[in-house]
């Protein structure tokens, strides 16, 4: 551990994190979007809950979906090709809309899901200067200030699971955020119930998870920030907050993060098939991590359809994506 900064712990003395060391941030889940391709390929939505100060970020949960046609026994797929954020407008482009598609192979619902958070932008925090970190005492609800409530190093094997404990707190807007280091290892989060699927092989996953909605914990022990018209807490370091190192423009294809030790948050990553003569098998998509290095690879299967033998082209998802540093939260 440097000598420099100001160093904190949120575990009574396991680990540390440098609270000065750029790029803190406080989180807050804000909505999940629910809409579909009906009218257009392209859905706009305006995040009203947006704080002047925040910047937004977008997890898909669900990103593509396969279709029965209306009257024959096949199928189509749509799917998400880009989800583009402009100050606090999500905009999601789809590869085609509904034509006549009569419901969803998986028998779900037949939406898109796409969770939508913010981070707080750097700023003065009455006095207390953090470098290009949150003004955490200008946070008037203490409600909206999201930070990490959990985290362990996890063993998953092959086509195993794993789901946030029940205990976090205000757990319906938990998200979670890992890193790994894998040649072949696929993990896909299932945010509807909150559990890690992984395929590809045994995986060492360091675990992150982030929460907001709640009123934070008074210890007595630690450093604490209140804000001064509330006089809530808005920050104590029994937190650890979000430490963002920059956002990437990641559409799947491998791309070096720059961070010895990324940590992102894990969603879906869409679908893609497998053509085996007039059928398709369908697998889900989701993230792959090797060293600074991620990318998008093949996860479980799911259904087996009949497709009179049309190919099909199920891209990948373009998004910015945070990447945040995991050595602030594992050793």
């Amino acid at each position: 551990m440097s000598d420099v900064g100001f160093w904190c712990t949120a575990d009574r003395g396991k680990t540390y994190f440098n609270l000065n060391s750029g790029g803190v941030r406080a989180i807050t889940f804000l909505r999940r979007i629910k809409t579909d391709p009906v009218d257009s390929k392209t859905v706009s939505v305006t995040i009203t809950e947006k704080d002047a100060k925040g910047t937004l970020f977008v997890v898909p949960v669900v990103a593509s979906l396969a279709h029965w046609i209306a009257n024959a026994n096949a199928v189509s797929f749509i799917s998400t090709s880009s989800i583009n954020i402009s100050g606090n407008v999500v905009t999601i482009n789809f590869t085609s809309k509904y034509k006549n598609e009569s419901g969803p192979v998986d028998g779900g619902d037949g939406y898109y899901y796409y969770d939508v958070y913010q981070s707080i932008d750097s700023g003065d925090s009455n006095g207390l200067y953090l470098h290009d970190g949150s003004g955490f005492s200008a946070i008037t609800d203490v409600l909206r200030a999201g930070y990490c409530v959990y985290k362990a190093t996890v063993t998953i094997q092959s086509g195993g699971t794993w789901a946030i404990p029940g205990n976090i707190p205000a757990r319906s807007n938990a998200t979670v955020f890992a890193n790994w280091d894998s040649s072949s290892a696929v993990v896909v989060y299932n945010n509807m119930n909150k559990s890690l699927k992984v395929t590809g092989g045994k995986v060492v996953l360091n675990v992150a998870v982030f929460s907001n909605g709640f009123p934070l914990s008074m210890l007595g022990a630690g450093f604490y920030i209140f804000n001064k018209q509330s006089r809530q807490c808005v920050y104590n370091s029994n937190y650890t907050p979000l430490f963002l190192k920059k956002t990437i423009q990641f559409n799947g294809k491998s791309v070096n993060t720059g961070v010895v030790k990324p940590m992102v948050a894990i969603g879906s990553m869409g679908m893609g098939g497998d053509k085996d003569g007039d059928n398709y098998q369908l697998f889900n998509k989701g993230l792959k991590m090797s060293g600074s290095i991620i990318s998008t690879g093949r996860g479980e299967n799911t259904q087996y359809v009949y497709t009179q033998g049309f190919r099909i082209s199920v891209p990948d998802t373009s998004f910015p994506l945070i990447v945040c540093d995991g050595a602030q939260y594992f050793d």
